[in-house]
């Protein structure tokens, strides 16, 4: 897995698709997700390569007054990690 960080609008997903052997469809965007907290299933997840917008992701549900580390931890069997080659911070 590689972590690529930087700062807002510095072309960290630019820099991923250019350098890595991802398309868009292989990116998953945090940014973008509505969470039902009745079903947290989020679908196609293992067959996404690119995780962006985890940090977005994370401050809304803990601004919605949610678990975050629950939520996690409830949810962490249903995924494989290790499908994830690149996460965008």
């Amino acid at each position: 897995m590689a972590l690529v960080i930087g700062g807002y609008y510095q072309g960290k997903l630019d820099y991923v698709l250019s350098n890595f052997n991802v398309c868009n469809d292989d990116i998953l965007d945090c940014g973008s997700i509505i969470l039902d907290f009745n079903n947290c299933f989020i679908k196609n997840i293992n067959e996404k390569k690119v995780i962006c917008n985890l940090d977005k992701f994370i401050l809304d549900i803990i601004d919605k007054g949610k678990n975050i580390v629950a939520l996690f931890e409830s949810n962490v069997g249903r995924y494989s990690i290790s499908s994830f080659d690149i996460t965008i911070e």
